[in-house]
């Protein structure tokens, strides 16, 4: 099958040499054309990847060379196909080659042709064939047929790898571009243009400088100089968009093979949301250095499987020295010395038995100056229970300490004072007790003289008692809610005789029981207290116990003249009232929150006041 056709008049230009020719001349030139078929069967025919035969005309093979022969094989004949008749040597080839091997035997022009030959499946064939001319001026066709499979098979590779390459560039999400040594754009794929806000023909038509802020005309040429020196450039820049938009760009280019020619292959990644990520850490960074400085706090970190140690600024900043190369031992030099064996003890236990390090120290700094500092730390250890790493914190302390030990000083001082004024107290009120128990058995007395014994005695029990709970342990335990207020209420009465004092147990239960400590039961009886400074003579109480799913809630309600508007919104700070020091509410709230609960005013008017004490149950 014939696929394209080239025709020259060679027979015209023949006959008109041999007409030009001189008698020897054309002599010549017959004995040189009678020695072509033999000159071609031997020399030039075996030279050659090509098959060449030569057909008389009548269609018979005159001459074939060793290629031409091989195809004949393969397609079924054994014998030598030189003199037999091209249809029978030769039966793979086409109608339409043929047709073109006759029209050349028969106008002396030669035809370029491709055809379709059935040597190994279906081979393109690129056939030449030109008119020979033998000395009795007779053409014969001579035949040289390429095969093209082969090539076609290459060019198809090519261009198969070609559109794979393209294929998986236009997918990538980076963007791909290719350039010139000069500057001048060969292949852009989409994701570039779309990137920068262009069209993929606008991109074509810019210049590398053009989008990247860092480089310029003039820098241009040293960074092209740098790749060709280097073969590989990784850096990152800012990409401007067609708007003007700046974007994060991290570029990878190296010099690649481009058709034969050297180019750039750049490939360049938006980075903008890891910049943002970077610099957000970079200024976590900063923040934590400047609160450390603030804080007075510094970091430290050993890796000891290959004994690297690392101090943040704080540390440098406590020990007040610049930032400088640091070791294990550099650690130890700005101990006291009063406390360099301790400290080394305890790093040693936490390094021996992975335990925690804690430890308050001080520093001994240049020109004798002492710093007092707290260290915590711990270790980590790899699969084989090996300490690999020991890290922590070191806090600077120096005027909290100073404090705490001024408090320390100052405790021990009220602890003394206390301790005297119990003991003096203590005497006193057993003197107290002991004239008032005297003075009834000693004489009669009116009815008013032992209701005023009755009350000196019950308020000096009272405040034994009170005594006593404050050399009591200050420690929560579990104690009878309802026992608590008995006793208050038996003290209130006996201070005061007229005093009426209702207790509702709601709670179905006789046995409350709390967590509290020695200083609860102040509370009943300071609110009883201030029920009978304001109610008076008459006052009366009425104590009502409650409780929910979480909570015991006690309500103490009196019939007094309520709570002045003026100390209601700060009536449990410290000095609020209208009499008195405003200290007893205070001082209930501090403690009831102390034990986990809450003390409020839930009801006020001219007929009384009701308080809500709060407390958890068990």
């Amino acid at each position: 099958m014939g696929v394209g056709k080239r025709k020259d008049d060679g027979l015209d230009f023949m006959k008109s040499l041999m007409h030009r020719l001189s008698n020897q001349e054309r002599k010549t030139m017959e004995q040189f054309s009678q020695s072509i078929p033999d000159w071609l069967s031997k020399q030039m025919l075996s030279l050659t990847d090509d098959a060449i035969y030569i057909i008389d005309s009548k269609l018979n093979i005159v001459a074939a060379n060793d290629v031409i022969e091989k195809w004949s094989k393969k397609n079924g004949f054994t014998a030598s196909i030189t003199g037999k008749h091209i249809n029978e040597a030769l039966p793979f080839i086409d109608k339409q080659a043929i047709a073109d091997v006759t029209e050349v035997l028969e106008t002396a022009k030669s035809i370029n042709s491709e055809y379709i030959w059935p040597i190994k499946k279906d081979t393109i064939i690129m056939a030449n064939i030109m008119p020979l001319f033998t000395q009795d001026e007779t053409v014969q066709a001579i035949t040289i047929a390429k095969n093209l499979g082969e090539q076609k098979r290459i060019i198809d590779g090519i261009i198969k790898r070609e559109l794979s390459t393209k294929l998986l560039l236009e997918q990538a999400n980076d963007g791909i571009y290719i350039y010139t040594l000069e500057g001048t754009l060969l292949y852009a794929n989409t994701a570039i243009s779309s990137q920068l806000g262009y069209t993929h023909e606008e991109f074509m038509e810019l210049h590398p400088v053009e989008i990247d802020i860092s480089v310029n005309e003039a820098l241009f040429p040293r960074i092209r100089e740098e790749l060709l020196r280097e073969g590989r450039l990784l850096y990152e820049t800012v990409f401007v968009s067609k708007n003007n938009k700046k974007i994060s760009t991290e570029v990878n280019c190296s010099i690649v093979d481009y058709y034969g020619d050297k180019a750039v292959l750049s490939i360049s990644r938006d980075v903008s949301e890891r910049r943002m990520v970077i610099d957000g850490l970079a200024r976590g960074l900063a923040n934590l250095v400047e609160a450390q400085s603030i804080a007075r706090v510094g970091s430290w970190d050993w890796r000891i499987n290959d004994d690297t140690y690392e101090w943040s600024a704080g540390i440098f900043s406590i020990l007040e020295i610049d930032k400088q190369p640091v070791n294990h031992n550099t650690f130890f030099k700005f101990i006291h010395k009063d406390d360099i064996i301790r400290i080394r003890q305890a790093v040693q236990k936490c390094l021996d038995e992975g335990s925690e390090f804690n430890a308050v120290y001080r520093l001994e700094l240049k020109h004798g100056k002492v710093k007092v500092v707290r260290s915590v730390g711990r270790v980590i250890v790899n699969e084989e229970g090996e300490v690999i790493r020991f890290f922590g914190t070191m806090t600077e302390i120096t005027e909290m300490h100073a404090i705490r030990v001024e408090l320390e000083r100052s405790n021990l001082d009220l602890e003394l004072y206390a301790s005297f004024l119990q003991h003096d107290l203590r005497n006193d009120l057993h003197l107290i007790l002991t004239q008032a128990e005297a003075s009834k058995m000693q004489r009669s007395l009116s009815r008013e003289e032992s209701e005023s014994l009755d009350v000196i005695q019950t308020a000096a029990k009272r405040m034994t008692r009170l005594l006593e709970t404050f050399t009591l342990s200050s420690a929560i335990s579990k104690k009878s809610l309802l026992t608590m207020i008995y006793v208050a209420i038996n003290d209130a009465k006996s201070l005061n005789p007229n005093l009426q004092i209702d207790l509702i147990n709601k709670s179905n239960i006789e046995s409350i029981q709390i967590n509290t400590g020695r200083l609860l039961p102040l509370v009943w009886t300071n609110l009883l207290r201030n029920a009978v400074t304001f109610a008076g003579d008459e006052a009366q109480v009425q104590i009502t116990i409650s409780r929910n799913r979480k909570s015991i809630i006690v309500d103490v309600a009196d019939n007094g003249p309520g709570i002045s508007k003026s100390v209601r919104n700060n009536l449990f700070e410290k000095g609020a009232s209208t009499t008195g020091s405003g200290y007893g509410l205070y001082l209930c709230r501090k403690i009831i929150q102390a034990y986990g609960g809450t003390i409020e005013l839930v009801k006020t008017s001219r007929k009384g006041a009701t308080f809500r004490v709060t407390l958890n149950q068990i």
